[in-house]
């Protein structure tokens, strides 16, 4: 919340800058979308668990879908500045009826987001657009055995959040504009913790959670003035 809080300062201290260059729109927009990711370390443990699960089979985590809002203003007809945050959903099963094992990997991310447009009035215009941000683990691993209960790890960790992107803007009303987006993320949290104590590959180097890949997603702005 507190970064969250300092996007939204950063925001409302940059609208201003571009007052004279036409009328600024604010918007509010909840978001949807689908990501690739990397998460190497995660996968890599996850072949060695179905190597002691066989013929039980644990699927990779490769991509996931993720929810949002953001809240922008659009200097000028070229121009929109925003804050967002994305819940980014993955996760993973494997078990039987004597009990299972769960890895639940969602993060949150929380970017400042600048866009830059073909500098006219049109129903639907391109842009381009970056971002940067943070990326903050909420995941858990879920161990359950039948007849006695289960053990849950809280993961923690934290890294940054660097995106570029291609965008749309289809203007349907003077209210209401739909904007998707194609774009790629880096966003690596370098050292993760399980209850505080930091997570080691068998090698001895840190594990990691890479939400790096291919984004999507689309916003549904409605516009305040």
């Amino acid at each position: 919340m507190k970064t969250a809080w300092m996007m939204a300062v950063l925001l409302a201290a940059l609208s201003p800058v571009t007052a004279g260059a036409g009328i600024q729109r604010f918007w509010l927009a909840p978001s949807g979308g689908f990501h690739t990711y990397r998460l190497g370390d995660v996968n890599s443990e996850i072949d060695q668990i179905n190597v002691a699960v066989s013929p039980l089979q644990m699927d990779h985590i490769k991509s996931g879908f993720s929810y949002g809002a953001a809240v922008g203003v659009d200097l000028n007809p070229a121009a929109t500045l925003e804050i967002a945050y994305d819940r980014l959903l993955g996760s993973s099963k494997v078990g039987d009826a004597t009990g299972s094992l769960e890895y639940r990997l969602p993060a949150n991310a929380f970017t400042l987001r600048g866009t830059f447009r073909q500098a006219r009035e049109a129903a639907f215009v391109i842009g381009f657009g970056a971002a940067a941000g943070l990326v903050k683990s909420a995941g858990e691993v879920i161990l359950s055995a039948s007849g006695a209960g289960s053990v849950t790890g809280h993961l923690s960790g934290n890294g940054p959040d660097l995106e570029g992107f291609v965008s749309g803007d289809w203007r349907v009303s003077p209210r209401f504009a739909i904007t998707p987006h194609l774009g790629f993320r880096y966003a690596k949290i370098s050292e993760t913790k399980v209850e505080d104590q930091v997570i080691l590959n068998p090698d001895g180097s840190k594990y990691t959670l890479d939400y790096s890949g291919v984004t999507t997603g689309v916003r549904l702005k409605l516009y305040l003035n």
